[in-house]
């Protein structure tokens, strides 16, 4: 096997950034078909749920078909529950006595689900990080921790779309004309509801030493004077100074004729 070491091992452990979870209550994993944490939103607090990010593009008939599908899988899963639960079973005993079926875990058991304010991206609740459910020692802690669930989900669903571009927010963007699985959750995406993106914060954003580097300049929505004037300044001075440093000329540009 090929010898593989780590570059500088003299490094100062004390140097290393603490507390990483402070930057964000959440993180958001890629795709990878190959475990349950794929395509995930994970909280980084108790009780450290995993939610499951069902995305739909209804632009094509593939997508809406997928859509429909999948809206009538939550809908016979949430049925089972009610039927199992009138006939004193669980959902497995009810699939395979009742129906004769196989017991499928992802299809069969409801889960809490929140909507992405404005899109058709829609947060399923998959477990723990962590087994909570440890603690569940009574009825009122249980209750408890599924209020903290709810919670986080709603805080979840709103800062999935923080970090999303405008363009996947309007390829996702809902409309009233969209089936929903509740009347609540019938809305048209509103391109003019901004939502703050966090500030950068961390390495490679802070203590940057602006003589080897120019700090990093945090983007914000143009004005229509300062795109123009962004515009101009790019067109004459780009690439002799760097998109940061024309983006600060612009602003300050600018600022500077309107305090005239």
């Amino acid at each position: 096997m090929h010898k593989l070491e780590i570059l500088d091992p003299n490094v100062d452990v004390t140097s290393m950034q603490p507390d990483m979870c402070e930057h964000s209550e959440f993180v958001l994993t890629q795709n990878n078909v190959r475990n349950d944490l794929s395509s995930c939103v994970i909280c980084l607090h108790a009780p450290y749920i995993v939610c499951h990010v069902k995305r739909f593009r209804l632009n094509n008939d593939k997508s809406q078909q997928e859509f429909a599908e999948w809206q009538q899988q939550r809908l016979q899963a949430s049925e089972n529950k009610i039927k199992a639960d009138a006939l004193g079973m669980t959902i497995r005993e009810y699939i395979e006595d009742v129906t004769n079926q196989v017991y499928d875990k992802e299809l069969d058991e409801p889960r809490l689900i929140a909507k992405v304010p404005g899109m058709n991206v829609y947060l399923e609740m998959y477990g723990f990080m962590f087994n909570e459910l440890d603690k569940v020692k009574s009825k009122a802690v249980e209750e408890e921790l599924l209020s903290a669930i709810k919670d986080d989900m709603i805080k979840a669903s709103v800062w999935y779309r923080t970090q999303k571009e405008k363009r996947e927010i309007r390829e996702c963007g809902s409309t009233f004309e969209d089936e929903q699985l509740m009347d609540s959750w019938v809305e048209q995406l509103n391109e003019a509801e901004y939502f703050k993106r966090p500030p950068y914060c961390g390495i490679g954003f802070q203590n940057i030493d602006e003589s080897r580097r120019a700090p990093f300049v945090p983007r914000h929505k143009f004005n229509d004077d300062e795109a123009a004037e962004y515009k101009k300044l790019k067109e004459d001075l780009y690439p002799e100074m760097s998109l940061a440093e024309i983006r600060i000329m612009a602003v300050n540009n600018v600022a500077v004729r309107k305090n005239k």
